[in-house]
């Protein structure tokens, strides 16, 4: 990590300057975005002007900045993450076939020491009985057919903060929940929201986005507060009786608040959802197989 603007700079320079046209040799790894030498110092003169990046805290900050979006489609990245070539072009014609289907990228590694970019292999997104999102492989008979590997992959859950999403469907199944704050637990709640209430939720293999992993995060109270309030929203709205399985794992979280979730208990009711039973028969029933494990 960098300690100063100035080293940031000279670090980021040099690491944008290695994605410029021609440096991409190695074999068998998909190339990053290449940059010709005017978008080059066109992006090094912004990201230079600017040494705060402007965030979204909260979702009613996401929600009130995607109202101003003139387009079709909504497309959520973290800003620690770096485009792959054609990384876009995919999730696109996923949603133009099925406005109902929402779509991540692939998401591979960058090393936040180096900023080495690593391709990952294929995988889906699940969670523990924790709520602890995971990686996991994908089973053999999602890449058959004539597709094979770039087939788009069925996953029963997102890893949050890189996805696609029709705009007015984003609004139809209720954006983001307004009473969760900072992050944890976000994801799960839209994954299980976008499955029980009529959606699909797929990784594209085909569409490729590096992201910075951070080994060490500090600890902060308040964000550790935050995602045990965003977990029981989860659980209370999402889980029915199956919340039992959580507080079995976490029986100090059972008298918790977690604020006013009538909202969503009304917009479940709305959108017609159904059961997490249904969501556990028919999406990822490796989670009920496992209630005795994880």
């Amino acid at each position: 990590m960098c300690s100063h603007l100035g080293e940031c700079k000279a670090r980021q320079q040099c690491f944008l300057k290695q994605r410029k046209p021609g440096n991409f040799t190695h074999p068998g790894v998909a190339p990053q975005g290449a940059l010709s030498a005017g978008q080059l110092e066109g992006l090094l003169a912004v990201s230079t002007s600017f040494p705060k990046a402007q965030c979204w805290a909260t979702a009613a900050d996401i929600a009130r900045r995607c109202r101003l979006n003139p387009g079709d489609v909504l497309v959520f990245l973290d800003s620690h993450c770096e485009v792959n070539r054609v990384w876009l072009e995919p999730l696109l014609q996923a949603i133009s076939k099925n406005p109902k289907m929402v779509v991540c990228p692939l998401i591979d590694v960058i090393d936040e020491m180096t900023f080495e970019y690593k391709a990952s292999p294929l995988v889906r997104g699940i969670f523990d009985w924790n709520l602890q999102f995971k990686w996991d492989k994908v089973f053999s008979y999602e890449v058959e057919g004539p597709d094979g590997p770039s087939k788009p992959i069925r996953s029963p859950a997102m890893a949050g903060g890189l996805f696609a999403i029709n705009r007015h469907y984003f609004y139809e199944i209720g954006q983001y929940d307004k009473g969760m704050n900072f992050w944890g637990g976000e994801n799960v709640e839209i994954s299980l929201r976008i499955w029980m209430c009529g959606g699909q939720l797929y990784i594209i293999p085909c569409s490729r986005v590096g992201h910075v992993v951070r080994n060490q995060i500090k600890r902060d109270p308040d964000l550790e507060r935050a995602v045990i309030e965003n977990y029981l929203r989860v659980v209370h709205v999402w889980m029915d009786e199956h919340k039992a399985h959580f507080f079995n794992r976490r029986p100090a979280l059972k008298f918790k608040s977690y604020g006013n979730v009538s909202e969503r208990v009304k917009l479940r009711k709305q959108l017609k959802c159904k059961s997490f039973q249904w969501y556990l028969d028919t999406i990822f029933p490796e989670l009920e197989v496992s209630v005795n494990f994880w």
